[in-house]
């Protein structure tokens, strides 16, 4: 590989926080990854980065006393360092919601993070929660005016291979442009392996990564201030992803398989792109989105009535991605532990059934849901003592 002179580095942080996640935990993830972040953005303006983060995290951040810190981070949105993505707002797996679900969760999202990051500029990008993927939704997203989104190379063809980051793509027929993460290197504490392959002379001319924005700090520990170390380097500059998107003159139409950013190659051969969410083998997480059918099933028809903000609000909270994704079990090996906490299922769980139990509704459907809600939790956690402690 060529030696560069510099390397463009396009690093989009993803924050989120389930809507159920206890204080202590919310207060420990912005200890030591939010604030200290935005602090380190503030001392090196040279750092410019495209981020999302969730309102229902925005908001959970408000409650809890970082008003100080939302109002920062709108500034350094405003001045240009930071470039905003948006999102939906309770970070549900968008392809496995109905479609009109999908439109209020993109709408709740603009609301919010409009009334409290107020940004200057209507964000021109758009996160997929998990970078869940399917056709529809691209359509549902270039219909609510967004120019791209974020994937992960696997889901260029299905097959973990480099996508050349010097191209930009769009999806045919669509319209939609697409900014391939590199999984390689997103898969690991990023300015490590920048550093790395600078080091080694490695270090390609353009650098695309996406990883969970809580990796710098709450999930991994920097001693070395490789991160400090990347920014400062003058072979190193970084841009946002409409910095970069202008820098592309090549072009070339894709058309992504349905997937996610952890999707393996044998899960889509298996036809199963969202296996951390939707697997019909997993008996547990078919009863849960039984029981999710049917809380959005009864909410949505009591629309405009005084029981449907509470039930709302515990059917979208309910809705959150973990409530299933910690179902699924699967083994990370190197990457992470297991995709199991039976605890972290059962609060979603819990958000569903509220939502059920909210709504003025006749008690035989309520029961009928209270039955399928005991269902779950009784199998959740015999499989948990009989195969996982």
């Amino acid at each position: 590989m060529a030696i560069n002179t510099k390397t463009n580095w396009i690093n989009i942080l993803h924050f989120y926080q389930p809507p159920t996640i206890e204080r202590e935990t919310l207060r420990s993830a912005a200890a030591e990854s939010y604030v200290p972040l935005l602090n380190f953005l503030k001392e090196n303006p040279n750092c410019r980065l495209t981020i999302n983060i969730n309102s229902c995290l925005v908001y959970l951040l408000k409650e809890n006393g970082y008003e100080q810190w939302i109002k920062e981070l709108a500034l350094l949105l405003n001045s240009g360092q930071l470039e905003l993505m948006d999102t939906a707002a309770f970070h549900p797996v968008l392809p496995l919601l109905k479609e009109a679900e999908i439109y209020k969760q993109i709408k709740i999202n603009q609301k919010m993070n409009q009334e409290l990051l107020r940004p200057n500029n209507r964000p021109r990008g758009f996160w997929l929660p998990e970078c869940a993927y399917s056709k529809k939704v691209a359509e549902i997203i270039k219909s609510c005016g967004y120019h791209w989104i974020v994937l992960d190379e696997i889901s260029a063809t299905g097959r973990e291979q480099s996508i050349d980051p010097e191209i930009l793509y769009e999806i045919a027929r669509v319209g939609l442009k697409v900014i391939f993460r590199n999984r390689k290197i997103s898969r690991s504490f990023v300015p490590d392996t920048m550093l790395k392959l600078l080091t080694d002379q490695q270090l390609p001319a353009t650098v695309v990564t996406a990883t969970d924005g809580e990796l710098y700090g709450h999930r991994h520990k920097d001693f070395e201030l490789t991160l400090k170390k990347i920014i400062v380097n003058q072979q190193i500059k970084t841009q946002t992803v409409s910095e970069y998107l202008q820098t592309l003159a090549a072009k070339q139409p894709c058309d992504p398989v349905d997937s996610n950013w952890d999707a393996d190659e044998n899960e889509l051969r298996r036809g199963l792109p969202y296996f951390l969410w939707y697997n019909p083998q997993n008996k547990i997480q078919m009863l849960l989105w039984k029981l999710a059918d049917r809380a959005y099933d009864l909410v949505e028809k009591r629309e405009g009535q005084e029981d449907y903000w509470w039930a709302r609000l515990h059917l979208e909270r309910g809705l959150s991605s973990c409530t299933f994704w910690w179902l699924s079990g699967k083994d990370f090996r190197l990457f992470a532990p297991p995709a199991w906490k039976p605890d972290e299922v059962e609060k979603g769980a819990n958000e569903l059934i509220r939502a059920i139990r909210s709504l003025a509704i006749d008690k035989k459907t309520k029961i009928k849901a209270e039955k399928l809600y005991f269902k779950i939790k009784r199998n959740l956690w015999l499989k948990h003592w009989k195969k996982y402690a």
